[in-house]
């Protein structure tokens, strides 16, 4: 069965990082994957990819609008859509996703991978599965597994990662740390985030 991944592959976002390590991990260990991807960029900023990442999404990517077209109208194939849920419904207004819905249409079975975790699924979330029959949820956590679950068909798909062996280097700081109140922070900085109740908190303390 042929496969097309849509996902935001050339953003530097959490879920950007995800989709290439599954793309790198299908490009080392399972080339013969009948795969192709299709980059949906929300992401205004330049990207930071390797020339690695690079090659690797060049490798499974379309080579020509033709080749594209022609795949979404005569191939059998499952699409996997690896962005927030809502976001399909406005799809058209990000950079390469003008075609996106053409190709969950098209598809033989569609699914997707659903990352943020909560108790429940939104309304509007379960009535864009409906509207758009996806036959299955793949979520990297177990907890959401259980929890999405009853309202969905789900499977648990890990996200991957290498682990790196380097030597761990002490940061030499201008100031000691030792006897202040510290918090550590490793995130986007942008108010989706909540960075600013973040710093808020911080200096209430």
């Amino acid at each position: 069965m042929k496969l097309l991944m849509c996902a935001q592959f050339l953003d530097n976002c959490g879920l950007g990082v995800a989709a290439r390590n599954y793309l790198i991990s299908i490009f080392e260990n399972e080339p013969e994957i009948d795969l192709k991807i299709h980059a949906v960029t929300a992401e205004k900023q330049g990207n930071n990819l390797s020339t690695y990442e690079r090659q690797v999404i060049d490798h499974f990517s379309f080579k020509t609008e033709t080749e594209m077209d022609n795949f979404i109208q005569k191939e059998k194939y499952i699409f996997i859509w690896h962005f927030p849920t809502s976001m399909i419904n406005f799809i058209e207004r990000f950079h390469g996703g003008e075609k996106v819905k053409k190709m969950l249409l098209y598809s033989w079975k569609n699914i997707n991978s659903v990352t943020w975790e909560a108790t429940k699924p939104p309304l509007n979330w379960i009535e864009t599965w409906d509207k758009f029959n996806t036959s299955l949820l793949a979520m990297p956590s177990k907890w959401n597994v259980d929890n999405f679950s009853k309202f969905k068909k789900t499977k648990y798909l890990p996200y991957l990662f290498k682990l790196q062996e380097n030597k761990e280097e002490s940061i030499k700081l201008p100031i000691n740390l030792d006897k202040k109140f510290v918090i550590f922070s490793m995130s986007q900085w942008d108010i989706r985030k909540g960075f600013d109740v973040l710093l808020k908190s911080f200096f209430m303390e």
